[in-house]
């Protein structure tokens, strides 16, 4: 699975309720994309990291 930014800083609550009440499996994220290095998008990374170890994390430029 993967994940497209990481949100502002502490919202990883946010998207662990989002996805039960989905129906979405957070441990079977393999992968994070960061769009570009703003604090909403990057803010809860490293815990993303922590959490829930992807394979690779990657950085494009869309912008």
């Amino acid at each position: 699975m993967l994940l497209v930014d990481a949100g502002y800083p502490h919202q990883i609550e946010l998207f662990e309720e989002a996805s039960k009440q989905n129906e979405i499996k957070l441990d079977k994220l393999t992968h994070i994309i960061i769009t570009h290095h703003d604090f909403d998008h990057t803010g809860s990374l490293a815990e993303f990291k922590r959490r829930y170890p992807a394979e690779s994390s990657s950085k494009c430029n869309l912008h």
